[in-house]
């Protein structure tokens, strides 16, 4: 008994720091939500931009981030914001699909990994003009992903999840029709992003500690938080904290993290479920020596049944 109570006392403490990062992340969000906007124009979050203009002329996008305009070329409104972006979502997600497309079964994994990659070439075209055009590029498929996370996480199928995707559909709608609306797709985006992170945390305390399971889902949360924690902080203290670079490095390589770890998290926890049958882990995969993949195969089972009954021959 006390062995068993010493293993869950350890791994509450564990949960600890994640739960209060959580927290901390989520009221420094609602603060920027109600604080930051200014009426139905423009968000500025760089009080002190310079009003140069570069090779993309004005910009029409009705939120400008803490970067200054056009610092380090006249191509590229928000250098490092742009690159970042490149950097991290396009290559996860090409990553994902070339590690996962071909499996007819995580079709919902492979859709994350899709939209990640979407978000990724947005997102930069988007920072490098800062066009209104590019900004849905960027933000509609942020509100898809978490949308994917929602059918991943319950498992929905069929009309569960076509209700799900109808409504974030909805709500892209709202946010296309209302453009001086930011909070429209600041609160359908950071309520969705929130509760999966407490539903995270929730399936954290089910899992065993230091199982695969446990250490993805970890993982996810803290970079969501970490990545949350970030946006905000540069948004309400811009001018202290802007040499930071904290959207680009912040928001962008730990939410970028966060969502790949998701994905592999609901990839362990439907294999370990048993929700995809006819396939089993394999080991990992690596990409650039630094970002895990889970490897899948068939399952024994499914190799008997195709060594068993052949594919007919169409000659």
């Amino acid at each position: 008994i006390n062995a068993e109570y010493g293993t869950e006392h350890a791994e509450n403490q564990m949960m600890v720091p994640v739960v209060l990062v959580s927290i901390v992340s989520g009221c420094l969000f609602l603060v920027v939500l109600f604080t930051a906007h200014e009426g139905d124009g423009p968000s500025n979050f760089g009080a002190n931009q310079s009003p140069t203009q570069g090779f993309w002329g004005p910009r029409s996008a009705n939120v400008n981030w803490c970067e200054p305009d056009y610092a380090m070329t006249p191509y590229l409104t928000e250098f490092w914001n742009s690159l970042s972006s490149l950097a991290t979502y396009l290559v996860t997600g090409l990553a994902g699909l070339r590690q996962y497309s071909h499996r007819p079964e995580l079709r919902w994994i492979t859709c994350g990994y899709g939209t990640l990659a979407v978000i990724g070439i947005g997102s930069c075209m988007f920072h490098a003009t800062l066009w209104r055009s590019f900004q849905y590029l960027d933000e509609l498929p942020m509100l898809y992903l978490v949308a994917f996370f929602l059918i991943l996480a319950f498992d929905l199928q069929g009309s569960q999840a076509t209700l799900v995707l109808t409504a974030y559909t909805g709500v892209c709608a709202v946010s296309v029709a209302v453009p001086g609306l930011y909070e429209v797709f600041q609160l359908s985006f950071g309520l969705t992003a929130g509760f999966l992170v407490l539903h995270g945390i929730y399936l954290m305390a089910q899992a065993p500690s230091g199982s695969p399971d446990f250490k993805w889902a970890e993982a996810s949360v803290l970079g969501f938080s970490v990545g949350g924690l970030a946006w905000g902080l540069e948004i309400v203290a811009c001018e202290q904290l802007q040499a930071l670079q904290l959207h680009s490095i912040g928001w962008h390589v730990c939410s970028c993290l966060a969502a790949h770890c998701a994905c592999q998290f609901y990839l362990a926890f439907g294999l370990s479920k048993r929700r995809y049958p006819s396939l089993r882990a394999a080991g990992k995969v690596w990409l650039a020596g630094i970002m895990p993949f889970q490897r899948v195969q068939e399952s024994e089972r499914t190799k008997m049944l195709r060594k068993a009954y052949p594919t007919p021959s169409t000659n």
